[in-house]
């Protein structure tokens, strides 16, 4: 019987796992996952440290998926393909300075990379690091790609930025709703953020969490929301500068990967 490549096994399991990490499954399943991988360890050990590593992440072992993803690198260093998919994966487990930190420290690896760009601006974007995310904009510009659509518009927050409102304030407000929803098991699948006029003469930013559940669900929610951050009094959010909502929007699962 004949074996499939390394490459059709990583590509084959690398669904599943990010699954896991999205909608983490019970211990049960994620040892059947592990024995899944198994067979790559000798053929392919760098997509074998890949995916352990994003298991680690569904498991919430977080020290030990940093240390799977440092053994894929060493194996195959400058590979923007796992660097890219290692950002989706931090991303997707809602770890939001680690997903920063890990963007700078790669950022030789991802800049030559049109796609790889967009994809980490959009990542960024979609935790609140407005600022950081504007480092890909130069190197854009030189390809002649434009920015990822879901986080474009936000030069006239420049301003309220440098005077109102720090990055981190805005991104410990977007990863406080993110984990609000994770805990209701409503993981966003997209994150939109764009700059609206408040009818005053001023601006805000608006960042929209769209998640796969109905109408009715995804208001209640919103309001439990609105409620829990007037609660944690968030600078970002009592000084007016950011607008928060939830929608209710299909998800397309392929998109969860990114090759």
């Amino acid at each position: 019987m004949t074996q499939a490549a390394p490459q059709t096994v990583f590509n084959d399991r690398l669904s599943d796992v990010v699954d896991a990490i999205y909608d983490p499954p019970g211990e049960f399943a994620l040892r059947g996952l592990r024995r899944d991988i198994e067979s790559l360890k000798r053929v392919d050990s760098s997509g074998y440290y890949e995916l352990s590593a994003h298991l680690m992440l569904a498991a919430g072992k977080l020290d030990d998926a940093d240390e799977e993803y440092s053994r894929a690198f060493r194996i195959a260093p400058g590979q923007v393909d796992v660097v890219v998919r290692y950002l989706t994966a931090l991303s997707a487990s809602n770890q939001s300075q680690k997903l920063r930190d890990r963007f700078n420290q790669y950022w030789e690896t991802i800049r030559m990379d049109p796609a790889a760009l967009r994809h980490c601006r959009g990542l960024l974007g979609g935790h609140g690091w407005i600022e950081t995310q504007k480092r890909v904009d130069p190197e854009l510009a030189k390809m002649k790609v434009a920015p990822a659509c879901q986080h474009e518009g936000l030069e006239g927050f420049d301003s309220m930025l440098a005077n109102q409102v720090s990055e981190e304030e805005v991104a410990a407000v977007v990863t406080y709703c993110r984990e609000f929803l994770y805990a209701r098991r409503l993981a966003p699948h997209c994150i939109h953020s764009h700059v609206v006029p408040d009818g005053f003469g001023d601006s805000r930013l608006m960042y929209t969490y769209f998640v796969e559940t109905t109408t009715e669900h995804a208001g209640q929610v919103e309001w439990d929301l609105f409620e829990a951050l007037a609660e944690k009094e968030f600078s970002a959010d009592s000084k007016g500068v950011l607008v928060t909502a939830v929608v209710a929007s299909r998800e397309d699962k392929s998109a969860r990967i990114s090759n």
